[in-house]
Parts: C-alpha cells; structure tokens; sequence
C-alpha cells in the first residue's frame, strides 16, 4: 500500500518550527504558543490541499466532458473536407465553422452537411463550401460543394495558405476551439493541425497563431 508521505512530514516540521519559536518566545508557557500556532498552520496547511484537490477534481471533470474535434481530407473522395468528434462518450455542441473572407466582397462560408450544429460521438460529416459574392445591392451564392477545389485554386493563385477555425462547446457550455492550416502543395492540399484550446479566439487571432500575419 502506497502511503502519502508528504503531509506526515510537512506537519512534524511545523510542529517543530512552532514548537522552537514557542520555546524562545516571551510567552510563559511555550508550549500553549506552539500548540496554538501549530494547529493554525496545520488547519492553513490542510485548506490549501482541500482547495487543490478540489481544482484538480474539476480539471479532471472538465476533461472528462470535453469532446475533441479533428479534421480531414479524403484524398479518396476528391479532395473533400470532413470533421469528426473522435470522443467516443462526449457530444460537441454548437459547432461552428470561421468563414474564409480573401475580401470584403468575396466569402467562402464552411457548413456542416447537417442541419445539426452538434456532433455525436465518433461521428463525421462532409464540411460543405459555398462561395458569396456581395456587391452593392445584392448577394450572389453560387453552388455548395465538399470539394476544396475552388479554395485550392484560390490559394495557388494568391499563393497563400487559410485557417480553417472551429468552434464549439461541450456538455457544461465551456467553450473550444481547434485551429487547422489548410496548406496547398503542389500535389495535393493538406491539414496542418496547429492548436486546440479552450477560449475564444477571432479569426485574425488563429492567423496570427499559425504565424500566416
């Protein structure tokens, strides 16, 4: 049986502290000030260790109850984007996919092809990708597709590569995101994995993380 050491020996060095500054005290009877100290840092001593054990209780339960999101893209059905919750106990609610802006006229908006903003355990969709135009007075919306394409030829031509951001929560409403780098090589497009965290995050911020500005 393995026996937790450290509060034996953190409590015989108070006591001996204690007990020796009560000996040289001004007190006539030392060992009424050691004990009365002694047991205020044991008491300190023992809230401290509640309180850590409760944080690291809470951290365990936190992750316990976390879903965990990863992307891919098939090369065996053209090129196409798909998401996974690869908890296998732990839904991910209000997913969420960052749209790719290369303007302030030209969006490219990544949706889930369900009409769910949730992922079951170990589940996986196609992400679909459908190209905006805003023009004064007007929206052009041109096909959806699951094929990355479109943002292929884009990131060639501007010879750049994107962020793909996701977002979404787990059971307690705690809020994540996973930060992918979509990188163009010359034969094939391929998924950088560069941060999952807990927080918000804007767009900008996962460029900056991925070291694209």
């Amino acid at each position: 049986m393995n026996i937790n050491l450290k509060p034996i020996i953190v409590f015989l060095a108070i006591a001996f502290v204690t007990f020796i500054w009560g000996w040289y005290s001004t007190e006539t009877n030392p060992w009424n000030t050691a004990f009365v100290l002694g047991t205020g840092l044991v008491l300190l001593y023992y809230t401290y260790e509640t309180y850590r054990l409760r944080t690291e209780a809470q951290k365990t339960n936190e992750l316990n109850q976390t879903p965990s999101i990863l992307l891919m893209i098939s090369v065996h059905v053209s090129s196409t984007l798909f998401i996974k919750n690869v908890n296998k106990n732990n839904i991910a609610y209000n997913v969420s996919i960052e749209s790719i802006w290369l303007d302030k006229e030209t969006e490219y908006r990544l949706e889930l092809a369900t009409v769910n903003n949730f992922l079951e355990p170990e589940s996986v969709y196609q992400i679909n990708i459908t190209k905006y135009k805003y023009e004064p007075g007007s929206i052009t919306r041109e096909e959806s597709s699951s094929n990355l394409g479109q943002l292929v030829l884009v990131s060639t031509f501007l010879k750049k590569d994107f962020i793909i951001l996701v977002k979404y929560t787990n059971v307690l409403g705690q809020k994540y995101y996973v930060i992918n780098r979509l990188k163009i090589s010359a034969k094939k497009p391929e998924l950088v994995f560069i941060a999952n965290n807990k927080g918000l995050i804007t767009y900008n911020e996962a460029e900056k993380i991925a070291g694209l500005i």
